[in-house]
């Protein structure tokens, strides 16, 4: 009996929460690997998690209605995303997942529509044959890199999260101009609370390095 009941209070608690999501308990993408929209990875120390969302307040954090984001957040604070991959392309359901190609490019499939490419200006790798990984950081960065055979990084970051600002400046993160790729590396608001588009707002240095406050209407 007791048994019984035991497995009546599992499958109520199963049915009754949406939100349930398969942690993938790992760090790291690794090429011919799919991180799907129930799956997260988890930085070392258990700080910051990626994965999907929704930005729906009346869906949750990890809802799968409407349409879907790829984001960091904090471990204890489910609520909010400090970084949006797709902030201009949302995936219109439950159906994205995130690989990683030979060529250290981040991609989103999804069905009904072409792959979103995160990060289309990552650094190409030495060789073709390089083993590229993407590692989620307990700064909160993602990384991009080449690691040997054990996983161990060998050689320089390809590609950064931290060099793609949003709207959260998080440790380690910079406000600067790049004047060789003619790139003003500063923070973009939401367009509002439950759109992470880029919005009107954008605090940030211009080429003599002096701080100001700028104001853009996207059309």
């Amino acid at each position: 009996m007791a048994c019984a009941i035991s497995i009546l209070l599992i499958a109520i608690f199963s049915f009754s929460s949406p939100n349930l999501v398969a942690y993938a308990q790992n760090d790291t993408l690794k090429q011919g690997q799919l991180l799907r929209d129930d799956e997260q990875l988890i930085s070392a120390g258990g700080i910051f998690r990626l994965g999907f969302f929704s930005a729906d307040s009346n869906a949750g954090l990890i809802g799968t209605a409407g349409a879907r984001y790829l984001g960091i957040w904090f471990e204890h604070i489910p609520v909010y995303s400090v970084w949006v991959a797709n902030r201009d392309t949302p995936v219109p359901d439950s159906s994205g997942g995130l690989t990683i190609c030979k060529d250290g490019k981040l991609k989103i499939t999804h069905q009904g529509g072409p792959p979103i490419v995160i990060n289309s200006d990552v650094e190409s790798p030495e060789s073709s044959g390089d083993n590229i990984t993407a590692t989620l950081l307990d700064s909160g960065n993602l990384v991009v890199r080449r690691v040997d055979y054990e996983g161990k990084p060998a050689g320089p970051v390809l590609w950064q999260s931290f060099d793609d600002l949003h709207n959260m400046l998080l440790p380690g993160m910079r406000l600067r101009v790049n004047l060789r790729a003619r790139k003003n590396l500063t923070l973009n608001s939401w367009s509002s609370e439950e759109v992470p588009a880029p919005g009107a707002f954008m605090p940030g240095l211009n080429a003599c390095h002096i701080q100001e406050w700028k104001f853009s209407i996207r059309t």
